[in-house]
């Protein structure tokens, strides 16, 4: 009695991976990137800092909102977990923006470099949830991609 394989055959696989290619790519709206804090007013000041300006939006108790280049940051009064996540953020001067830092009382890393590529530190907020600032060093499409 022959058995069923379990495993796509090889003109199905083809087959999946043509129409994968042939969809629609996403159509974004917008991007938000959701931080969950314990205290709700302390991260308001911090981020506040941290972002060199207030909130653009407050919409209800317990949710504030940061528009950060093209994406939101939205602090929310949450149970804080321990995550791998971070929050990153490309900048066009890694050493002023760190000394606005210094400057606004939040302490970070030193500077790190990969040669001809990346430099980056990284901080913490108070609750733990990492934030890293980075600047690329090099133009080439290999390694950053299409940029606009």
């Amino acid at each position: 009695m022959l058995r069923r394989s379990k495993f796509l055959s090889r003109q199905k696989l083809l087959e999946s991976v043509r129409n994968a290619t042939t969809q629609r790519a996403i159509d974004v709206k917008e991007t938000i990137v959701v931080i969950a804090v314990s205290d709700i007013s302390k991260s308001r000041e911090w981020y506040s800092r941290l972002f060199g300006k207030g909130p653009d939006l407050e919409p209800f108790p317990g949710n504030v909102e940061f528009r950060v280049g093209g994406a939101w940051v939205q602090i929310v009064k949450s149970k804080v977990k321990a995550s791998s996540w971070s929050l990153q953020l490309e900048v066009q001067d890694l050493s002023r923006e760190r000394e606005r830092l210094r400057e606004a009382g939040i302490a970070a890393t030193e500077i790190k470099t990969v040669p001809n590529v990346i430099s980056y530190f990284d901080l913490n907020d108070p609750d733990g949830n990492t934030v890293r600032w980075f600047q690329v060093l090099t133009s080439d499409p290999n390694v950053t991609g299409n940029r606009d």
